[in-house]
């Protein structure tokens, strides 16, 4: 059988059950495991479970449940909260300050956490409203807080690097090294975006004229610094080469558990609920794992990627013609699958062709998860906006409000990814120095 006959058979019954409301780790499950016993016999059912097993029990995928941990916890113990507030007063004076004061903040917890729909619902709660109160463009404070938060998935620690880690067997700690400057490029791009709204429209974002003293900024400076001594720990130690991943995603979570003690926040109100989510998170993600591992076998047996990767190069197109092909691929994925599925399911099938045209892997795992940001805040399926929706309904604030109000900053994501294109070393130049 041809393998583009054979992916259109596999490909069909998946998108069939998906559209009948069945989840896609499922959906990609059944059809992985119907498969291999049409191609390879009943027998090819006791092997599911040893490559289940082998995949999921990695020491690698051990970061992601603590990650995980550490945003939930920082968001239920109010060390968020407390962070806001000290930027804000930091940055109110400047154009659209409650608004940089808002993607600063995504930015910080973003930078120790690594969910980017954690990050938006913790932000959410504390800066909407104080940027409704002063005034801002309903759907502009919402687009600047769903977009913010896509934040959490590029700054590191990040989950969905963690995953692509796993499948491309690229080093975490220079993904994680590689994703630093890009994520923060974009909190830069953003937040010279609302300081041009705040100037050119002023009824959009009014200027706030209450001072603030240096001694109430002084004073809300050591609010700060937990949040600094986090990232500090976790980034450090992987930069230097003192940790890895993994012991540097315990040690925040340890020291997380600390702060919050600390402060007289760790209570078992707040614990209880961290640790739920957590595992309510982590099962839904290993769960697509092992299905699409399954999933992927069965594509191997069939050589769909190996055939796939030689079909493009035989071509003879660009390779930039081919990978804007294959980001126009993710973008369409991206409106009906969330991104766990998508690393998962496409980066096996892609990632041959990309190492085949020159591309750097880690260099494109960057444009991938760029890719993933633009998934989280576009309909149908924008994830950060359903998590921002469901917060403001009170304020008479619609879904359709939230999708308006983000249109400007998938505009400059899309920008963000032609300049990391451009100028590849944005991605590539903190990895190199690393231990």
């Amino acid at each position: 059988m041809d393998w583009w006959l054979a992916s259109i058979l596999l490909m069909l019954p998946v998108l069939l059950l998906l559209a009948m409301g069945m989840p896609i780790a499922f959906a990609m499950g059944t059809i992985g495991v119907v498969g291999l016993v049409l191609v390879g016999g009943p027998t090819q059912i006791y092997s599911v479970g040893t490559w289940t097993y082998g995949t999921v029990n990695n020491f690698i995928l051990i970061a992601l449940p603590l990650f995980v941990f550490m945003a939930e916890l920082m968001g239920t113990t109010g060390l968020t909260d407390a962070v806001y507030s000290a930027l804000e007063k930091w940055l109110r004076r400047l154009p659209a300050g409650l608004g940089v004061a808002s993607i600063a903040g995504c930015a910080a917890f973003a930078a120790a956490s690594g969910v980017s729909v954690a990050c938006a619902a913790a932000m959410g709660r504390v800066a909407i409203p104080t940027m409704l109160d002063r005034g801002y463009d309903k759907k502009l404070a919402c687009g600047t807080i769903a977009a913010g938060g896509t934040l959490g998935i590029l700054i590191p620690p990040s989950v969905p690097l963690i995953l692509y880690a796993s499948v491309s067997e690229e080093s975490i700690g220079r993904l994680f090294m590689a994703g630093f400057i890009p994520g923060f490029m974009m909190a830069a791009i953003f937040s010279v975006y609302l300081m041009g709204v705040a100037m050119l429209r002023p009824g959009m974002i009014p200027r706030i004229t209450e001072g603030v003293s240096w001694r109430e900024r002084m004073v809300a400076l050591p609010t700060m610094l937990p949040l600094v001594l986090l990232v500090v720990a976790v980034l450090g130690s992987m930069y230097l080469g003192v940790a890895t991943p993994t012991e540097a995603a315990a040690v925040g979570c340890v020291l997380v558990i600390a702060m919050a003690a600390i402060r007289g926040r760790l209570r078992f109100s707040a614990l209880r609920p961290a640790l739920m989510s957590t595992v309510e998170t982590t099962s839904f993600i290993l769960l697509i794992v092992a299905s699409i591992i399954v999933f992927g076998y069965l594509l191997g047996i069939l050589h769909i990627p190996q055939e796939l990767s030689q079909w493009v190069i035989g071509l003879g197109l660009s390779k930039w013609v081919v990978l804007w092909m294959i980001i126009g691929i993710y973008f369409i994925l991206g409106m009906f699958i969330d991104p766990v599925s998508i690393i998962l399911l496409s980066t096996p099938v892609f990632l041959p062709i990309i190492k085949a045209l020159g591309f750097d892997p880690i260099w494109f795992g960057i444009l991938l998860v760029l890719n993933l940001e633009v998934a989280l805040i576009t309909p149908p399926v924008g994830m950060n906006v359903y998590v921002i929706a469901g917060q403001v309904q009170r304020y008479g604030i619609t879904m359709w409000d939230v999708f308006r109000g983000i249109a400007p900053f998938v505009v400059l994501l899309l920008i963000g990814m032609a300049i990391i294109m451009v100028f590849p070393q944005i991605v590539l130049w903190l990895p190199n120095t690393m231990r």
